[in-house]
């Protein structure tokens, strides 16, 4: 069987702006099938950081099926509203995507 898969990714990472990862508790997924993802974004600096926005595109192969909290799918990319992120501030998202049926084997 055809299986994508990911590993937990460095989305950006600055000492001014916000530290955003990606990860995923499954390493390896099945054509058609749900895989869960945990957007996590952070300010780890000592000044606010404003109108902070997280965007991630789709990758090919996946669908968007649901997600969590303030975010919006629209047009290929999920958009996650930050605002204000305080010094010392982290918030969480999940994301959930469906792999492909097509997908070769």
């Amino acid at each position: 069987a055809y299986t994508l898969g990911t590993r937990p990714t460095v989305l950006y990472e600055s000492s001014v702006s916000p530290q955003l990862t990606l990860s995923s508790s499954q390493s390896l997924v099945r054509a058609d099938a749900q895989q869960t993802f945990t957007l996590t974004a952070g300010n780890s600096t000592t000044t606010a950081v404003d109108n902070a926005l997280a965007v991630v595109t789709i990758p090919t192969g996946y669908a968007y099926v649901s997600s969590t909290g303030t975010g919006e799918y629209r047009n290929g990319r999920f958009y996650w509203p930050l605002g204000t992120m305080p010094p010392g501030s982290w918030s969480s998202e999940t994301l959930v995507l469906k792999t492909q049926a097509g997908l070769p084997s």
